[in-house]
């Protein structure tokens, strides 16, 4: 669960430095195409940058802490049967609201395309200036991917000519590609309001750019007479669909008369990806090893230990090594572990975190021992860890180094 927040936290942070770029610096800008990808291209980094894991100090070059006597009271863990189970509650109930969530987003996203799909169906279809037009009573002037569709037969008025030129804007642009992704990344990210505010922004430039197309070939002051008719109808408003009049008409008219962007105004863009990008790859990198990384089962690889006192007791270090390389060390996600040879709990079970990124502690509930990450790898694992105990024969130092393969 730990490593789901901090994706969801990582994501939340580039999205809120790209909207907030956008809105700051971008929005009033006339570039409505560089707009539309700055939108695109800040969902992407946000949802994949995160994934990434930059070690900002490589694993081989980890820092080695001294290995210090830690008290049981320092290592903070759940230490009984009750507080475990109690995490294990928690994690449960996270995923099973998380995993609600998407299937709810998902099955509203799928019935919306189905049901957009059926109106067409039943809808009569036509071809008109080349773009295939289905036709219905109820429906509002809109669009979806490659079909238009339209309440009335084509008519030979401006008005009619002025709404159907800003469908098969959105038509030629591919606008519903846009809506459908960013419908299936609200699907996943349901609980973050940024999704939403990002949404609106890039259907905002959808509708600022099919605005443009249309005041291209007509006259902005009798297609703003149009859009103030329009507003004042009364028409639901589909989520699937690129739809006339969907956002505020007075931003849309503003714009529309806003003088163009000039030229050197696009160094702004890429003065916003050099941000986006560097704010991905910050909360891309981690400092050493993270908790989550470790979870699971290590096989006991190799075994060395270099004696600082004490007799030569050679017997006892090789039965050493044979136990090691037989173990495996089993590191659960709710902070318990156990090591086992052949199925059977050997040389201890307790608790276990990591602290410092470069150091793994562990709690038996006699002995807390703490262990230096010397290098860590998807699949390898090396420790280091001091030993001191006493033996017939007198008290036996030194410090081992163990290696385990995932």
């Amino acid at each position: 669960m730990e490593k789901f927040i901090s994706y969801f936290l990582e994501s939340g942070i580039c999205l809120l430095v790209a909207w907030g770029f956008y809105k700051l610096v971008l929005e009033k800008l006339t570039f409505f195409s560089w707009n539309r990808a700055f939108l695109m291209v800040s969902i992407l980094v946000s949802i994949l940058f995160p994934f990434l894991d930059f070690n900002f100090l490589p694993a081989e070059a980890l820092p080695l802490n001294p290995i210090n006597v830690i008290e049981s009271g320092d290592l903070i863990s759940p230490t009984n049967e009750y507080s475990g189970s109690k995490i294990n509650y928690l994690s449960t109930a996270f995923y099973i609201l998380y995993a609600s969530g998407v299937l709810w987003m998902i099955g509203k996203l799928l019935l919306g395309i189905i049901k957009t799909i059926m109106m067409i169906r039943d809808s009569d279809k036509i071809t008109f200036k080349g773009f295939k037009v289905a036709l219905d009573s109820g429906f509002r002037p809109s669009s979806f991917f490659n079909f238009i569709l339209m309440p009335a037969n084509p008519t030979n008025s401006e008005s009619f000519d002025q709404v159907f030129k800003h469908e098969s804007m959105h038509v030629q642009l591919g606008h519903s590609f846009d809506v459908i992704f960013i419908q299936l990344v609200k699907s996943f990210l349901w609980f973050n309001p940024l999704v939403y505010l990002v949404e609106q922004s890039l259907k905002e430039v959808h509708e600022y750019q099919a605005d443009a197309g249309v005041i291209s070939e007509y006259s902005s002051i009798s297609y703003s007479r149009l859009l103030v008719e329009f507003a004042s109808s009364n028409h639901p408003n589909w989520q699937l669909i690129s739809s006339f009049n969907q956002f505020q008409t007075k931003n849309r008219i503003l714009m529309m008369h806003k003088s163009k962007s000039e030229r050197k105004d696009l160094k702004r863009f890429f003065a916003g990806l050099l941000v986006l990008i560097s704010v991905g790859l910050i909360v891309s990198c981690s400092t050493g090893v993270q908790r989550g990384d470790l979870v699971g089962t290590w096989k006991g690889d190799d075994f060395q230990f270099v004696q600082s006192e004490g007799p030569d007791l050679v017997a006892m270090i090789e039965g050493g090594r044979d136990l090691h390389e037989k173990s495996e060390l089993i590191l659960n996600e709710d902070g318990t572990y156990k090591i086992q040879v052949n199925g059977e709990i050997l040389n201890g079970e307790g608790t276990w975190d990591v602290e410092g990124g470069a150091t793994l502690v562990t709690d038996d509930g006699n002995e807390v021992t703490s262990y230096e990450i010397v290098s860590f790898t998807e699949d390898k694992l090396v420790t280091k860890h001091q030993v001191e105990f006493e033996t017939p024969m007198g008290k036996l130092a030194g410090t081992i180094t163990q290696s385990y393969k995932r």
